[in-house]
């Protein structure tokens, strides 16, 4: 049987504005391509599964990074691309990550007596926008203080959450930034003209079902879809200039940087060497 979840998962990142990476894009639908024969195979031994799915899948791909509290500070992790109403099945094989989870986490440690501070653990080539803003509008309203923690990647979605922290801290080979908003429709006419197809849509509106499978975009669509990443994009700039001071516009060009370069254009400000070292100076 072939597994719904792929069409759907993807589907996140096509069609409409998006956070994410465009370097990292590519390498995510491989692994979705690449681990959905797992989920296959899970599905059709489905009376044989293990009982506990997420120890069995630690044999074939990493464990998946945990909401956990330790000496008074609560880590949220925000690992793996971003969408919204991730299954704990689509988390734990393909390792996205819930936007809709990690705003709950938050909640969780701003709510819990025991919590004094939250760090977001971030390693994420971004995402959908879908609550992104309101996530970033939460963490920036936290009344506890909640830092950000960067060993890999925090990128373009990853970067708005981050960005409403009060403190970036990164390792030196860590990779920031990447604020920016694209949208990729892909047009496969001329592949359906050269199979034979062809595609007719009925329809009431402009704009409605622009980018369908088979058909070209019209003028009026793209100018359409440029509007709407153009004003998702004055939203994520305008949030992080509010949040980080003055950060140049040729530093939200879209591109990623190294740490040490980030902080100079004020998207980080410490250099960390471990996670254990930034835990031990926030505690002393």
């Amino acid at each position: 049987m072939k597994n719904p979840l792929q069409n759907k998962l993807l589907a996140q990142f096509t069609n409409r504005p998006v956070l994410i990476s465009e370097a990292h894009l590519t390498g995510i639908i491989a692994t979705v391509h690449e681990r959905t024969p797992l989920l296959d195979k899970l599905s059709e031994d489905y009376e044989d599964e293990p009982t506990d799915l997420e120890d069995y899948l630690t044999g074939f791909i990493p464990p998946v990074a945990k909401y956990r509290v330790k000496n008074g500070v609560a880590t949220v992790p925000v690992h793996g691309a971003i969408g919204r109403g991730m299954s704990e099945m689509e988390r734990l094989v393909y390792g996205f990550a819930d936007i809709d989870q990690i705003a709950a986490n938050v909640r969780k440690a701003i709510g819990d007596d025991e919590v004094s501070m939250i760090v977001m653990d971030f390693n994420t080539p971004g995402g959908s926008v879908a609550q992104i803003p309101e996530t970033a509008d939460l963490i920036a309203s936290s009344p506890k203080p909640v830092v950000a923690y960067v060993d890999e990647l925090c990128a373009s979605a990853g970067m708005w959450l981050a960005c409403a922290c009060g403190f970036i801290a990164a390792t030196r080979s860590a990779e920031l930034g990447s604020i920016g908003v694209y949208a990729t429709i892909y047009d496969v006419s001329a592949f359906y003209d050269a199979m034979g197809v062809s595609v007719e849509v009925f329809k009431s509106g402009k704009f409605k079902a622009a980018g369908v499978p088979g058909t070209s975009l019209t003028d009026d669509q793209r100018m359409m879809l440029q509007e709407s990443v153009n004003e998702t994009f004055e939203d994520f700039k305008s949030f992080v200039k509010q949040q980080r001071g003055n950060v140049p516009d040729e530093a939200m060009q879209g591109q990623c940087f190294s740490a040490i370069k980030a902080m100079n254009y004020g998207l980080c400000d410490e250099i960390a060497t471990t996670r254990e070292s930034f835990l031990q100076g926030i505690h002393s």
